[in-house]
């Protein structure tokens, strides 16, 4: 009962009034966090007021990281690069086949093993998704 009253003195610092069901609330561990209207999620136990991330959908989504470089969308990295949680355990393959983005990007030299090569190693996959491979590769590179 602690937490729960603890979370809502939280709220009403906040300034949110509504009743508590027009709310969302979950658990982080051990902690009350609470969704707002606008899609935010706030930590109302631990460090009340701290923003929190709701889903794991949001860790993928894109944004700008602290040197302003915008990181990529994962769950859509690139038209031919596909993320599905069952294929590869959710690791970026090229579109409709198990190939890795990534052994794309190693395959990839620029001298000895060309993008218009790539189709003679794999033949299911086409320049395009070559090259959003390597694209997807060079974006995260940047920004790591």
């Amino acid at each position: 009962m602690q937490q729960i009253d603890k979370a809502f003195k939280a709220l009403r610092q906040m300034r949110f009034s509504g009743h508590a069901s027009e709310y969302q609330f979950g658990m982080h561990g051990k902690h009350i966090i609470f969704r707002t209207p606008e899609g935010s999620t706030i930590d109302l136990t631990g460090k009340p007021g701290n923003l929190m991330l709701f889903s794991l959908e949001e860790v993928f989504e894109p944004f700008t990281n602290l040197n302003r470089r915008r990181v990529v969308d994962f769950r859509h990295p690139k038209q031919h690069i596909t993320i599905d949680r069952d294929r590869l355990g959710g690791w970026p393959t090229i579109d409709q086949t198990r190939i890795a983005f990534d052994t794309i990007t190693r395959l990839v030299d620029g001298e000895t093993i060309r993008v218009e090569d790539v189709e003679y190693y794999y033949p299911t996959v086409s320049r395009a998704a070559a090259i959003d491979a390597l694209e997807l590769g060079d974006e995260i590179r940047r920004v790591a």
